[in-house]
């Protein structure tokens, strides 16, 4: 069982784990964060949709919410999906409740794809909280790993160290979820799920204040 004594400082959990779950799901980068919302947020913040955003009208209320906060418009589409559906506009894709072995891999390894993905509860992985993006896109991986942990580089272990910072967000895991995750990949803990648009109701007509 991995604790966080295992390691010289809490960022090394983080980088654990995210190889581990690179080695699982056949993505040659992964960065985790502390929820598949942010998670998609910061997809979009990479991959933004130039005029619109297109989404299935079956799917997680936060999906629109998060559009709203990002100022980009959207409409529905008549898709059904299984497993992903994608913010058509952007490269972004959404997996939330898909975790499976190999689930990257029969991607073209130049595929600008970006996966987002749940890890938290009632996900496949069940942790506490947390989220992960998948990609094999070597640019958008450097830019979302810096946004996803305040613009900083965590190989520096203080951040007054830290030569230089670029724009990002406090969406990093928590350690302890890394951890979690660790054991429970290596234990081989991971449920099945059915997930697609019959397990949402229709958001088409939601309304959103601001």
């Amino acid at each position: 069982m991995k604790e966080l004594s295992d390691y010289r400082t809490p960022e090394g959990a983080l980088y654990e784990f995210e190889a581990e779950l690179s080695k699982f799901v056949g993505a040659t980068g992964v960065i985790v964060t502390d929820s598949c919302t942010n998670a998609i947020e910061l997809g979009l913040r990479y991959s933004t949709p130039k005029m619109y955003a297109t989404i299935p009208p079956n799917c997680h209320f936060t999906i629109p919410m998060t559009l709203k906060k990002l100022g980009i418009e959207y409409m529905t589409s008549e898709d059904n999906w299984e497993n992903e559906f994608r913010i058509q506009g952007s490269s972004v894709y959404v997996a939330e409740n898909t975790l499976a072995k190999d689930m990257f891999q029969t991607e073209n390894p130049a595929q600008k794809k970006i996966v987002c993905i749940s890890l938290g509860p009632d996900s496949p992985l069940g942790l506490e909280g947390g989220g992960a993006i998948l990609t094999n896109d070597k640019a958008a991986y450097e830019y979302l790993k810096l946004a996803a942990n305040n613009g900083r580089d965590l190989k520096v272990d203080n951040w007054e160290d830290q030569k230089e910072f670029t724009v990002g967000y406090n969406y990093g895991m928590r350690p302890a979820d890394a951890i979690a995750g660790l054991n429970k990949l290596a234990n081989e803990e991971i449920n099945s799920s059915d997930y697609g648009y019959k397990n949402y109701p229709d958001i088409s007509g939601l309304e959103i204040n601001t």
